[in-house]
């Protein structure tokens, strides 16, 4: 309860001389840092030397909190495989994490490995089985059907069903973990708890604060960059209302593939299926870009289903995809983080 506008659990001791105060305070007219030293507002006090010594202490911790703290609004979900390593992982958590209040959990695939930063941080952890194809993961969608109505039109080597036996690439691994993550949101109603969502990897070695104050929540935001003829598929801000629709990616290209076997399916890339998803969605829209402050890095050991990264970066990681200029951009940003974010994604409305 309140007395006066002050909680009645303000004070962060038990003694008796502070609970003495803190019942006479309920009853004061205290409602200002100065009014603690004034010992008439403390009729019902102890002796006036033990008084003057917690009013004292009182003061110093002053304010005190005037309503309950409210939790955190933004979860940052972490999709696929922890990697990169600590130098990395440092940065996520001050640019991002820290610098957001913002609560982290982990969708990855099982592993007995829990010795990072990341796993001690997680609120949630949500592990999904490894596949050796991931076609046996995509006919929990829908059944199997898929397999004679889709696969026959998918390039193999463009990534998009990537994980699926013959499949290079990293495609199908992505969307599926998307769908995984949109069962757990619905699962356990987060979108009631959460205003704002991330999306990210745990490989975004951040070179600056990534300020999602700055972000307009009515927006879908991703990096500039990494888009490849679509929407890049590595980082997205999401509010609660439009989540569950941005993460549904892979179900309608199982569920109905007779829309999508046509000329264009065959070359498809992720980045590419996101952004006829969206559009599909009325999402399109509502896309922006922000400049990017972070890129890609690798540890020396880390795995990878695309190349092995060999440039070493000033900041002691390896640049994953060196010859994306974008990322390069991001190491030349380094700390300027006044930098305008609201660029506007135009194209994508059109």
């Amino acid at each position: 309860g309140y007395g006066n506008g002050i909680p009645t659990r303000w004070y962060r001791t038990n003694s008796s001389s502070a609970q003495l105060l803190k019942s006479s305070f309920e009853t004061s007219s205290v409602v200002q840092p100065g009014d603690l030293l004034r010992l008439e507002n403390y009729p019902n006090a102890p002796p006036e030397k033990e008084r003057r010594e917690i009013a004292e202490k009182a003061a110093a911790d002053f304010p005190f909190p005037m309503f309950e703290k409210k939790s955190n609004s933004t979860l940052v979900i972490m999709l696929g495989n922890v990697r990169a390593g600590e130098s990395t992982w440092e940065t996520i958590h001050e640019h991002l994490l820290d610098r957001n209040s913002a609560d982290l959990a982990l969708a990855v695939g099982e592993s007995s490995e829990k010795q990072s930063s990341l796993y001690q941080r997680a609120k949630f952890l949500w592990e999904f089985p490894e596949h050796d194809n991931w076609a046996d993961a995509i006919d929990m969608i829908g059944g199997s059907s898929w397999r004679d109505r889709l696969l026959p039109f998918i390039y193999p080597r463009r990534g998009l069903l990537g994980g699926v036996q013959g499949h290079r690439g990293s495609g199908a691994i992505i969307f599926m973990a998307r769908w995984f993550v949109a069962n757990k949101i619905k699962e356990l109603g987060l979108t009631r708890v959460y205003d704002r969502f991330v999306v990210t990897r745990s490989d975004h070695f951040f070179s600056c604060e990534h300020d999602l104050d700055k972000l307009d929540p009515a927006f879908i935001w991703v990096p500039s960059g990494e888009e490849y003829g679509g929407i890049t598929d590595r980082h997205m801000v999401c509010n609660s209302e439009h989540i569950l629709r941005a993460l549904d990616i892979l179900p309608p290209l199982v569920t109905h593939p007779e829309k999508y076997t046509d000329d264009r399916i065959e070359h498809m890339v992720p980045e590419v299926l996101i952004r006829r998803r969206w559009e599909e969605e009325g999402l399109l829209p509502l896309v922006r870009q922000f400049d990017r402050m972070m890129f890609t890095s690798a540890s020396s050991d880390d795995e990878t289903r695309w190349r092995i990264p060999s440039h070493l970066a000033e900041e002691g990681v390896f640049l994953k995809y060196i010859e994306n200029m974008t990322l390069r951009n991001a190491l030349a940003l380094g700390d300027d983080t006044k930098k305008d974010q609201k660029k506007e994604f135009g194209q994508f409305g059109d």
